[in-house]
């Protein structure tokens, strides 16, 4: 589809070529003074008129007034029909007169700064008329404007006029469709990731397409067709707010700022150079604040070509290497707009769309680019959630026994007891201590006392229900929470926890007789005081002889078991 729409680009200037040979175009340029038509005539007749070889002839940033003369014959045996045509959709003011020997016939006044003419099938101006055979028409345009002066001018017989129109409509319709998609996708995408870059990306486009809608006449002729004054702003702000989007989006989607301080705040004071410019068509004259708008976004051109060649030669970035590729076509695009703009090189069908072009095939590209991009913000946000998840298991994790911790004993236990309070649900704590711990390491030395308290961790999991809470509090002391229990079941826990140790044989101390103590606290919706009321239950069991539990009770003694 793209290639039949370039190959018909090329066919319909052929087409052109072909049928204006029986037409001539000249010109003269007079210097901020007004004449009267037939002052021109006069100065026509005194062949004061220059040829305008092409076209199209572009004359940059001018205050002169230009005057064309096109004389179009019909040598054939039928009438045709034509349209005088000019290319290019921001002139403000034209005045076309078309003669019939020395006779005005019709004057025909167009522009951007007058109220749209619906008459007219482009966007471009326009101006459509009938030769007799054997016959030929004069027209006088009159042309000032404070942009960019383009004197493309063209007269076609109205079936290649329309069809070169069609191609154009396609071509328009085509890019500014894709345009659109591409927004809406990576504005989603924002919305879904909450990356900036995205949201600038889109910023940016926006502007360069409210940008290409009026350079091509479109938005006139849609949007405000009857209010002409607002096109006074819409080239430079969105000129203007184009750069400044793109030094934003470039700054972050190229992480500028950790890799050079010094590029970043250069490139973020260009970006608010470029925001204070997009306001001074508010301020001052169009023909200034579009100039410096011009100058502005050729100077971000080649400083964000440049950038992208050192981040992806000297610092192996990898978006920039993307960068780089989708972005060589829209800067290059745009910087053979700009020198077409202000008269440096040649002007073309290809160098009117050069820009749309360029930033057609940096969309594909880049899209390419911000997929990668996303696509690795998720590979690294899925290892840092990985990492985030070790780091947390072992942060919940005693490194010895493999146990939970104290930590996550809290983390845990404090949004039970309050799920229990609003349940009126029963619970119980145990504290557990192993009976002269220490004598264990003083007698076996330390590496013993490690591997027994690891023993002991596993026989205690051994006996966990699915939503018990296990931790290793300190030392050789640990904590059981157990949740929606009832007494006799807390009690035949600590039963067996009591056996099992007493019973187990070490065979790292084959010698060694171990006992725990158990204190047992219940239906305490305070943390703290859960753990000292085990805590003061555990101390009763010491008292008691060890190898027991006690079950906490505001009047001691409590129930014990040996």
């Amino acid at each position: 589809m793209r290639l039949i729409l370039f190959i018909s680009i090329i066919f319909n200037i052929f087409l052109f070529a072909q049928s204006e040979v029986d037409t001539s175009f000249s010109y003269i340029k007079l210097q901020n003074k007004e004449y009267t038509l037939d002052q021109i005539i006069e100065k026509s007749e005194q062949n004061l008129f220059l040829p305008l070889h092409k076209d199209r002839s572009k004359f940059g940033f001018t205050d002169n007034i230009f005057w064309i003369k096109v004389i179009s014959k019909n040598s054939s045996s039928t009438a045709k029909n034509k349209i005088l045509e000019l290319n290019y959709p921001t002139l403000d003011y034209i005045d076309i007169y078309e003669l019939e020997g020395q006779q005005l016939i019709l004057k025909k006044e167009l522009g951007d700064l007058r109220v749209y003419d619906q008459s007219t099938f482009m966007p471009n101006p326009n101006y459509e008329f009938v030769i007799p055979p054997g016959h030929e028409k004069i027209f006088f345009v009159k042309i000032i404007s404070q942009g960019s002066l383009n004197i493309g001018v063209s007269v076609q017989e109205v079936n290649a006029y329309n069809r070169y129109s069609s191609t154009q409509i396609k071509w328009l319709s085509f890019y500014f469709g894709a345009v659109f998609i591409m927004l809406m996708y990576n504005f989603m995408i924002y919305l879904i990731i909450k990356n900036i870059s995205f949201l600038y990306y889109v910023f940016f486009h926006l502007s360069y397409t409210v940008f290409a809608l009026g350079l091509s006449g479109i938005s006139f002729e849609l949007f405000w067709p009857e209010i002409p004054e607002i096109n006074r702003y819409v080239l430079p702000t969105a000129m203007a707010l184009t750069g400044a989007f793109s030094l934003l989006f470039t700054i972050h989607f190229l992480d500028i700022k950790s890799m050079n301080r010094k590029l970043y705040k250069s490139l973020y004071t260009l970006a608010i150079i470029s925001f204070l410019i997009a306001v001074l068509p508010f301020i001052i004259s169009y023909n200034i604040s579009v100039q410096l708008s011009s100058l502005l976004s050729f100077i971000i051109v080649i400083i964000l070509f440049v950038v992208a060649l050192y981040l992806v030669f000297f610092k192996k970035n990898k978006n920039a290497l993307f960068y780089l590729i989708a972005w060589s076509f829209f800067l290059v695009g745009v910087a053979i707009a700009h020198l077409s703009n202000i008269g440096l090189i040649p002007s073309t069908m290809l160098t009117s769309f050069s820009s749309q072009i360029g930033s057609f095939f940096e969309l594909l590209l880049l899209s390419i680019g911000l997929a990668y991009y996303y696509n690795r913000l998720k590979d690294e946000h899925r290892e840092l959630s990985y990492t985030n998840d070790q780091l947390r298991v072992l942060s919940h994790t005693d490194m010895l026994t493999g146990s939970h911790n104290r930590r996550y004993f809290y983390d845990k236990v404090n949004p039970l007891l309050s799920a229990a309070k609003k349940d009126n649900s029963d619970f119980y704590l145990l504290m557990l201590d192993l009976d002269y711990f220490k004598n264990v390491n003083d007698t076996y030395g330390h590496e013993v006392g490690d591997k027994v308290l690891i023993i002991f961790a596993n026989i205690c999991k051994a006996m966990l229900r699915e939503n018990d809470i296990f931790v290793r509090f300190g030392g050789e002391e640990f904590v059981l929470f157990l949740g929606t229990t009832d007494k006799p079941a807390a009690i035949d826990i600590a039963k067996r926890i009591n056996a099992a140790v007493r019973n187990t044989q070490f065979d790292c101390a084959p010698d060694l007789k171990l006992t725990v103590s158990i204190g047992i606290s219940h239906n305490t919706f305070e943390l703290n005081t859960l753990l000292e009321e085990a805590d003061k239950a555990l101390y009763k069991a010491k008292e008691a002889g060890r190898d027991a539990y006690v079950v906490y009770n505001a009047v001691f003694p409590s129930e014990r078991v040996s």
